[in-house]
């Protein structure tokens, strides 16, 4: 049945919640804490899951969330310089997605893709959610 009322559009997207992701986006960072590590830029995959709220349709640039707000939020983690753990690096672009309009929650993984030649990679994982 579709909504012809502009207050009901209103409520259903105020009511809307949407989740988002990035999955594989393989870059390269300064990260590690052996010598080695600080000489070199390492390959890095990044998984962001986000939940957005207030986002239902009808879909516009008012209530949808611009994926290159991802992508360049972690260049600029990441141009900012040395990090040494994979956990800071995670719960770094962790708080920048909680930090974005109408995110609510955000998942992030992080793996170096090369520090092993015996796995395809090693990495971590943060879940965080905003109170209330």
């Amino acid at each position: 049945m579709p909504i012809n009322d502009e207050a009901q559009r209103e409520a259903a997207v105020a009511d809307g919640e949407v989740t988002l992701f990035l999955r594989n986006h393989v870059t390269t960072a300064r990260i590690g804490v052996y010598p080695s590590e600080r000489l070199r830029d390492q390959r890095v995959r990044i998984d962001i899951t986000i939940r957005v709220q207030n986002c239902a349709y009808p879909f516009s640039k008012h209530n949808v969330l611009d994926y290159n707000r991802l992508r360049d939020g972690v260049r600029a983690i990441i141009d900012a310089g040395h990090i040494e753990y994979q956990e800071t690096f995670c719960e770094r672009i962790v708080s920048m997605c909680l930090c974005l309009p109408r995110v609510s929650m955000a998942r992030v993984r992080v793996a170096k893709l090369d520090a092993f030649i015996d796995c395809d990679a090693v990495g971590c994982e943060i879940e965080r959610s905003k109170r209330g």
